[in-house]
């Protein structure tokens, strides 16, 4: 018994250790299927996640093109509403300056208050649009506050006596000092709120009080009324777009329901507020505060001094009634009025008159006109000799964004929405020609606008190219390689400047560059190259150029280089180390085996902001030019490097990088520069592996400019 006791044991651990293997074994099993399963669920999710930020990114991009729309959209209702109302307001403004009867009158006053009724309601939606885009800029100038309040109340004056109102208007003549703020803002927030005060108030009076705080600079207004008050529930919706108090309130009052919306958001741009007291029954007290800077008596002393008497004055507009207007309201004043329909007629009337040294002292420049818009006009004025006595102002009817550096840059020094006011657009001219005028660009003795040569094959370089120098003001003259360059310069040798690209078909820059000194052309010549090696640079000294460019070229740079060789003498000089390496410093290095294709969405976005009010979409046009060009050039890169055409590979390679730059492809850019390296060396040994990452990096790149819109 005890000898067969081990065996019975060792049958019974080996029955369990079967069946603990089987056991096992189903276990492991099971663990297969979950780990299959979850490996299949993240694969799902994965999927689900990629789908989701796609969708996510779609949505994205119709809100940005939606809101593009929205923004073009409003800039053409602007431009067409204004300009009428421009022509109703202004000729009735005129018509109320000559001798009528009281029925004449009354009606001529009726159509400016309607037309001032539909203005400032076209206004209201074209403030909230901007507001709630975050496109508007705060101004200085300097104004007197307490008259500012006195002209606003005199405005409302009929508002309020048409419901029987008293309308009250109490100013501190001890609070009579200049202050330094955004005057036009200002004024819309008080005419908000008394608007809102006389639309609200059946019966009783509307009392407007200024009001200085215990800290300095510290200014408040209140309007109080006597009207049927708002609930304490509710006050704190009125600030709210499209909002009333209560829903029978737009059928009683009319109104957008912007009014307040907007008063209260251009009160927190300017860093103040507006705070409301009120009981159903007891009237309503809305309180604006702001913080304004003390202003200098003496300067505005000096505006009040001054005369527009014999002031020569040029007026353009592309419109007949606006220039008919202008020059009537113009002439008023005892100006010099003269007229110009276009930025050519503008710019032949003001270099005659510089070169019979009777020059201009205003210009008042429409924004919107065919062919040369105000902002092209007014860069063309700074390049030339007149422009440092002209003072610049621009009407617009458009809400086209004009930011106070591209009104600056341009020379530009005051900025009025149409229609102006025949006392706005008085106070303004006469601050106008006290202000000294900028002086920040090149001019050339003759008055002409600056002419530059381009010579370049590619024609997205081309269209980037004088794009940029035509929105700087220049006159640019394209040549598609050397060789036409100096047939250009033989026949017309009244250029100031050559741009000069460095690698093109039948005469490349470098032996162009040597053509044109051997003519003794004593011409600056910048040299723009997709290449910043220091070989290069030598060969761009040995050629007789005076200055280099890396390509992609930027707006800056072109203009800093432009500038500077524009407005001096030519003379042979060191390469600009800055710029070489400033080029240089934007390449994108890659491994041959990881291409990094997203694309650098700024380079887009500098080409859009190329884009000029009126003009062909900028981006699409480039966009569309360099899809198209593109798979030329690549099946041009496989052809080549088949039939062992080292000539053809550099060429179409170097085209490809040099556009692939321009359009936020860095690393294609990069990818084509490896193949147009092995094309110079003539060795495609090691370059099938590149030309395929060409074309693969290719159709990302396309893939991802149409998701950006």
């Amino acid at each position: 018994m005890s000898e067969t006791q081990p065996l019975t044991c060792i049958g019974d651990f080996r029955y369990w250790s079967v069946m603990n293997q089987s056991d096992l074994q189903a276990e492991l099993q099971s663990l297969r299927h979950r780990v299959e399963m979850a490996e299949r669920s993240a694969v799902r999710l994965t999927d689900e996640n990629d789908k989701i930020k796609h969708e996510l990114a779609e949505s994205n991009r119709k809100a940005e093109v939606a809101d593009y729309l929205k923004s073009r959209f409003l800039a053409n209702v602007s431009h067409e509403l204004r300009t009428p109302m421009n022509g109703i307001l202004g000729m009735a403004e005129l018509l109320l300056g000559t001798e009528l009867d009281e029925t004449q009158k009354n009606f001529t006053q009726a159509i400016t208050r309607s037309t001032e009724s539909l203005l400032y309601t076209v206004n209201g939606i074209l403030d909230f649009s901007s507001l709630k885009q975050s496109k508007v800029e705060l101004d200085e100038n300097i104004f007197f506050f307490g008259k500012m309040i006195q002209d606003i109340c005199k405005q409302f004056e009929h508002k309020a006596n048409a419901k029987n109102l008293k309308l009250t208007c109490n100013t501190l003549s001890s609070l009579q000092v200049p202050v330094i703020g955004d005057e036009f803002r200002i004024r819309q927030i008080i005419c908000h709120l008394i608007d809102n005060a006389i639309k609200f108030t059946e019966s009783g009076e509307v009392i407007v009080t200024q009001q200085v705080g215990q800290h300095e600079g510290i200014h408040r207004i209140t309007v109080e009324d006597t009207g049927a008050g708002i609930p304490l529930e509710v006050q704190s919706d009125i600030f709210k777009s499209f909002s009333q108090g209560d829903n029978s309130s737009t059928r009683r009052f009319g109104g957008t329901g912007l009014g307040l919306s907007i008063a209260h958001k251009l009160a927190e741009l300017m860093s103040g507020e507006i705070t409301i007291q009120s009981k159903p029954g007891e009237g309503s007290r809305f309180t604006f505060n702001c913080e304004l800077q003390a202003g200098d008596r003496d300067s505005i002393n000096e505006v009040g001094k001054s005369t527009l008497h014999g002031v020569k004055a040029l007026i353009v507009d592309d419109t007949e009634t606006n220039r008919e207007i202008l020059e009537l309201q113009l002439q008023q004043w005892d100006l010099d009025v003269h007229s110009a329909d276009s930025g050519k007629a503008a710019l032949k009337l003001l270099n005659q008159a510089a070169a019979e040294d009777d020059p201009f002292k205003l210009a008042i420049l429409d924004l919107n006109m065919p062919n040369m818009d105000g902002l092209e006009l007014a860069q063309h004025i700074q390049n030339a000799e007149f422009s440092h006595d002209l003072r610049i102002m621009m009407l617009t009817s458009s809400v086209i964004d004009l930011s106070p550096k591209a009104l600056e840059e341009r020379g530009i020094l005051k900025s009025m929405m149409k229609p102006a006011r025949q006392a706005l657009l008085y106070d303004a001219i006469l601050k106008l020609l006290s202000t000294p005028s900028s002086q920040n660009a090149p001019f050339l003795p003759s008055g002409r606008a600056t002419r530059i040569l381009l010579t370049e094959d590619d024609p997205i370089n081309q269209e980037v190219a004088t794009v940029m120098l035509e929105t700087m003001g220049y006159e640019v003259v394209v040549a598609d390689n050397g060789a036409m360059a100096v047939d250009t310069l033989v026949q017309d040798n009244n250029f100031d400047l050559v741009l000069m690209d460095c690698q093109m078909p039948v005469m490349d820059g470098f032996n162009a560059t040597k053509a044109i000194r051997d003519k003794n052309f004593d011409i600056p010549i910048i040299a723009l190259t997709a290449n910043a090696m220091q070989g290069d640079r030598e060969l761009c000294l040995d050629a007789g150029m005076n200055d280099y460019l890396s390509k992609p070229i930027y707006r800056t740079d072109l203009s800093r280089v432009v500038h500077q060789w524009a407005s001096t003498s030519s003379k042979k000089v060191n390469i600009n180390k800055e710029s070489v390496e400033h080029g240089s410093g934007n390449r994108v290095h890659i491994s041959e085996k990881n291409m990094n294709i997203e694309i650098d969405q700024t380079a887009l976005d500098a080409i859009r902001s190329l884009q000029r009010p009126g003009k062909p979409d900028i981006l699409a046009r480039i966009v569309n030019m360099y899809m198209e060009k593109s798979p030329e050039l690549i099946a041009a890169i496989k052809e080549g490097v088949a039939a062992n055409d080292s000539d053809k590979v550099k060429m179409a390679a170097h085209t490809l990088k040099s556009s692939s730059a321009y359009v936020g492809a860095p690393a294609l850019a990069e990818v084509c520069n490896r193949v147009e390296s092995s094309a110079t060396n003539a060795d495609f040994s090691n370059t099938a592996e590149d030309v395929e990452m060409i074309s693969s990096g290719f159709e990302s790149v396309v893939n991802q400019i149409k998701q950006y819109g």
